[in-house]
């Protein structure tokens, strides 16, 4: 068995999205984040790696009852729900996925800056109320 890197959530849609690119030796598991955080050690046993995915929200005292745990990566820009500085002393590193939605942020930002100076919403106003001038 190579690296076991688990998936955390409430469900498992991000699963399958893994498996897909997980590199050749990796195992992927999903422990869900609403079973008892003795449900979700007794799963992650093995696990060097855990991405949080979703509203997923790992604590000290579950990565305590992980003695292989080296990493938590999010799948969000922020990690301020996690306490850096417990997880640390336990030697675990968390890592966020800061500038992973960068183009999509601009590509939006553009489009808003368009939509602002033609005034699209007040177009789309007039035509959902049937003005068509």
């Amino acid at each position: 068995m190579g690296a076991q890197v688990i998936i955390y959530g409430p469900d498992e849609s991000a699963l399958a999205a893994f498996e897909e690119i997980k590199p050749e030796g990796v195992e992927i598991a999903w422990v869900n984040s609403d079973d008892s955080i003795e449900d979700q050690a007794a799963q992650m046993q093995d696990a060097v790696a855990l991405i949080v995915a979703g509203r997923g929200r790992p604590t000290v005292e579950l990565a305590a009852k992980c003695s292989n745990l080296r990493l938590i990566q999010t799948t969000s820009a922020g990690t301020d729900y996690l306490d850096k500085v417990g997880l640390g002393e336990l030697g675990i590193s968390v890592s966020n996925n800061g500038g992973g939605n960068a183009v999509a942020v601009a590509e939006h930002t553009m489009g808003l800056i368009v939509s602002t100076i033609r005034k699209l919403q007040l177009q789309f106003n007039a035509v959902s109320a049937g003005e068509w001038a």
